[in-house]
Formats: structure tokens, C-alpha cells, sequence
């Protein structure tokens, strides 16, 4: 994120500045817990490099919007053993 310039900064603690910046991607699965960029990773970063945000879907929210959404109504928490979705509900 720092050789792209979308971060700034020279935190002491490297690792912990890294993990804190990038978190919210794993927890919305477009990272997994290497880093590593996951398929809907892929996809947001070819939506970016194409620069194609057209609005082609049911929503006709942009491409990346769409996305997004997508990974969001994948969000479950464990209550007691039972996996609940909630943007599902």
C-alpha cells in the first residue's frame, strides 16, 4: 500500500501499523490472513485497472460498489455454534 502511495507514514511498529491498515480487507475477504489479495481481491483490483465502474448489474451500483456488497452479505459471526448472517436476516 506504501509503494502505491495510498498510505504515508513510517510507524515504528511496521507489522502492527500493517495489520491495523489492512484488517477491515480480511475481514471483508478481499485479502486473506498472508495478505495475499483473494479472487474478489483480484476482481476489485481489475475493476481499478481497467477503470471500469460501470453500473451493469441488478443494483446498477458501480462495479466496485457492487462488489462490496457482495462481500458484505458474506459476514457471519459464530453466536454460540450458529452461524448467523445478519445483513442476510
Amino acid at each position: 500500500m506504501k509503494a502505491k502511495e495510498f498510505v504515508v507514514g513510517s510507524a515504528k511498529n511496521k507489522p502492527k501499523d500493517a495489520r491495523e491498515k489492512t484488517s477491515g480487507l480480511v475481514d471483508i475477504g478481499i485479502i486473506d490472513e498472508n495478505r495475499k489479495l483473494t479472487e474478489a481481491g483480484r476482481a476489485l483490483l481489475g475493476i481499478s485497472q481497467s477503470n471500469d465502474f460501470t453500473s451493469d448489474n441488478f443494483f446498477q451500483i458501480p462495479k466496485d460498489s457492487f462488489l462490496y456488497l457482495r462481500q458484505l452479505l458474506k459476514t457471519y459471526n459464530n453466536v454460540d455454534g450458529s452461524i448467523v448472517r445478519p445483513f442476510m436476516l
